[in-house]
């Protein structure tokens, strides 16, 4: 049988034993915690870099960027039972924070692809050589311009949608003010001026007589 003083001394070691395993239980829970804790901001930092920047990943494909964001999501998610009320919904709110940003990126993409295709479409009524910002446009090829930009919409006028339509008028705004503005300047000559001013009856005739483009300017 145990003496006295060996049962103390058992019991001082169980006692010794529990502590020293609530201890080592406890600095284990709280560096789990602190890792996660880490992983979390590094996940917010990250999505918020998305978020206040989308422009910047609109080249990206949105596959490409949902898988990286999958899998930084994924890592967190195995921690979650490491996580406090309050670093879940900092998570949460990262997650509702990346929504937004798939949002503003699809709806950029929509944007950048509605412009890809305006351009393309602005191409085909310049001469081939012309740049569609007009910036290689100047006095001495402006009639030219003007001349092919107005024989095109009058030989394809049939073929315009409304949309198109309205599309063309807004180009025609845009070259009709720089014209004015080379002939101002007197960097376009008299005959050329003259032609232009020809042009510019014929593109309002076209515009008066063409049913789908009184339809664009009416429904404006």
């Amino acid at each position: 049988m145990k003496t006295t003083f060996q049962q103390k001394i058992s019991n001082v070691l169980f006692v010794f034993t529990l502590l020293s395993t609530f201890v080592l239980l406890t600095y284990c829970t709280n560096q789990g915690k602190e890792k996660t804790r880490e992983s979390l901001t590094e996940f917010k930092a990250y999505v918020k870099e998305h978020k206040d920047a989308t422009a910047n990943y609109v080249d990206q494909k949105w596959e490409d960027l949902e898988k990286e964001y999958n899998q930084k999501k994924a890592e967190l998610d195995k921690d979650l039972d490491k996580m406090d009320q309050e670093m879940k919904d900092s998570y949460r709110a990262a997650e509702a924070d990346w929504e937004a940003f798939k949002t503003e990126y699809l709806l950029k993409q929509k944007e950048k692809e509605e412009q890809a295709k305006a351009e393309q479409f602005k191409a085909t009524i310049l001469p081939p050589e012309i740049s569609t910002d007009f910036s290689n446009i100047n006095g001495k090829n402006i009639a030219p311009v003007l001349e092919h930009f107005v024989n095109t919409v009058d030989n394809k006028k049939e073929t315009y949608s409304k949309e198109e339509w309205i599309n063309i008028n807004n180009y025609w705004k845009s070259l009709n003010d720089l014209a004015g503005r080379l002939d101002e300047n007197h960097q376009v000559t008299r005959e050329d001026s003259r032609k232009m001013d020809g042009l510019r009856i014929k593109y309002m005739a076209i515009k008066a007589l063409n049913k789908p483009f009184a339809e664009s300017e009416h429904n404006k």
